[in-house]
């Protein structure tokens, strides 16, 4: 979605806001909203306590796929039930910054989602948290990382990592969560309704097969490949011979999740040789650990990339 500013006769901010399937690769800013509906699952405590924000600003952060949106709609639910603006920043610029601040002042929504603070220089970072804390703005950020970590790499401005001190909110991986058996059921249900189909149940074998995967893209992989196997089943369960598309679905979803240009979060401030290993690392991430297939994305051979691990 697009914003731009249209004239009006008096001192009222108006914006055109353009939905496309596709946004411009050049374009800095992406704004939207995400609407407080009933994902599939949402995270709570185990004792069943009701998740909600007490204080802003606040920072979540967890690996991609894991949730946050999903956990920042819950948890502003009373504060946003007409939506919260979601800000998805792509590269650093003045002209971002200023478009920023206008949207979080005239774009409607009382609670605001920013992705991508670190992509900011240090300088707009700091005005972008005198702005929010002078204003007393209702903000959310997400991190994939630790944002004590990103602030060692001196991605994160200090001014900014302590407006939200110590609100930071970690979200675990879907493989680490006691509740992966009932988030698969969840989302079978889920997807049920979305292709309007009656699938009952999943054989024992292939639950056993889901809750020994990795998931390495969370919620997201969890999503695509039940969508695969709910779309193919043609009984009432999702039998074994669904676990053929186990892998297509898990690499669809990685596929999705891979980091635009410039958001790789590498820690470019380190040594050649050392950046050349946390992008092996990510790829291989990415491709679960397949070598074949991570030599192949990185256009190298398996003997080189071998060499390659071996030295590290």
């Amino acid at each position: 979605m697009r914003a731009q500013l249209l004239p009006a006769a008096d001192e009222r901010r108006l914006y055109m806001l353009t939905a496309s399937e596709e946004e411009p690769e050049h374009s800095g800013l992406a704004a939207s909203y995400l609407l407080a509906e009933a994902p599939f699952f949402s995270h709570q405590e185990e004792d069943g306590q009701k998740t909600d924000f007490q204080a802003y600003p606040i920072a979540v952060y967890g690996e991609k796929g894991s949730g946050r949106k999903r956990y920042v709609i819950n948890a502003a639910l009373s504060e946003s039930r007409d939506g919260i603006l979601y800000l998805n920043i792509r590269r650093s610029s003045e002209e971002v910054l200023k478009a920023m601040m206008e949207l979080m002042l005239y774009g409607g929504g009382r609670v605001t989602a920013i992705e991508g603070a670190e992509m900011l220089s240090a300088k707009q970072q700091r005005e972008l948290a005198e702005f929010i804390i002078k204003r007393k703005m209702k903000t959310v950020f997400l991190f994939d990382r630790d944002p004590g970590v990103l602030a060692e790499e001196e991605r994160l401005a200090g001014k900014l990592l302590r407006s939200f001190q110590n609100r930071r909110i970690s979200l675990p991986a879907l493989r680490d969560t006691p509740w992966l058996e009932r988030s698969i059921r969840a989302c079978l249900i889920w997807t049920n309704e979305r292709q309007g189909k009656q699938i009952a149940g999943i054989r024992g074998e292939v639950m056993d097969a889901l809750l020994a995967h990795p998931w390495q893209g969370n919620f997201t992989e969890l999503s695509a490949v039940m969508e695969l196997f709910v779309s193919a089943a043609e009984g009432p369960f999702i039998e074994r011979e669904a676990l053929a598309m186990l892998e297509e679905g898990s690499r669809k979803a990685r596929s999705g999740l891979a980091p635009a240009p410039g958001r790789e979060g590498l820690n470019l401030r380190q040594p050649l040789e050392d950046i050349e290993r946390d992008i092996i690392r990510t790829v291989l991430e990415q491709e679960g650990m397949n070598q074949s297939l991570a030599a192949k994305r990185l256009g190298i051979n398996r003997s080189t990339l071998w060499r390659k691990l071996k030295e590290d």
